[in-house]
């Protein structure tokens, strides 16, 4: 519970505000009593006026990028454990060497414990039915460090709408991802239900 509480932290300090959006993934994500749920959001909303926020908002497009994570973050499994959420925050022009890594890092604990990680990007639109997803050198380093670590990488696509209300959302394995432009026609046998809690198979190793 206080792993779940500290990531959630984490999300409404990266913009300086606890929005409505921030605390409905509060309410699915812990299982408190409404009370208990208006002391804790007023606990934050606290921290959030003596602390300044280290994250700077550059512009729209950036805060689109950090409401995708925070919308895939409210998705993980019900049965996840020890969140590692790195986002994309820097200090007087400095990233952190986090940002090297995918946005979101958890295990899920089934018979034994397998951890996933997940890098999450978010697209207005396509471009004559195509998708840039990221460049080489990223991928790459997502490579690394799914062969460094032994965590499998998905890559959370959002396209349309906005970052906290995406049109189409698609989880691809980075094992499946060979160009950084993908079309639209492969990235549809990726295609996940909106809103829907995101599923880990065992057997095939995949996140759906």
């Amino acid at each position: 519970m206080s792993d779940n509480i500290e990531l959630l932290k984490k999300m409404a300090m990266a913009d300086g505000v606890l929005s409505e959006n921030e605390k409905n993934i509060f309410r699915d994500v812990l299982n408190l009593s409404e009370s208990d749920m208006q002391t804790l959001f007023g606990q934050i909303e606290s921290e959030l006026e003596s602390v300044q926020s280290e994250t700077e908002v550059i512009d729209w497009k950036r805060k689109n990028g950090l409401d995708f994570e925070k919308y895939i973050v409210g998705l993980l499994p019900d049965n996840y454990k020890n969140p590692r959420w790195t986002g994309d925050k820097y200090v007087d022009g400095r990233y952190d060497e986090s940002n090297k890594l995918p946005d979101v890092i958890f295990d899920i604990e089934l018979n034994n414990v397998y951890s996933v990680a997940i890098e999450c990007k978010f697209r207005m639109s396509y471009y004559k039915d195509c998708l840039f997803v990221a460049r080489n050198e990223q991928l790459d380093r997502y490579r690394e460090f799914q062969e460094k670590s032994d965590i499998s990488v998905f890559l959370a696509i959002g396209v349309g709408g906005s970052g906290s209300h995406p049109e189409e959302l698609f989880i691809v394995p980075l094992n499946a991802i060979k160009l950084p432009i993908l079309t639209k026609k492969y990235l549809k046998r990726f295609s996940k239900k909106l809103d829907q809690k995101l599923y880990y198979h065992i057997k095939y190793k995949s996140l759906r």
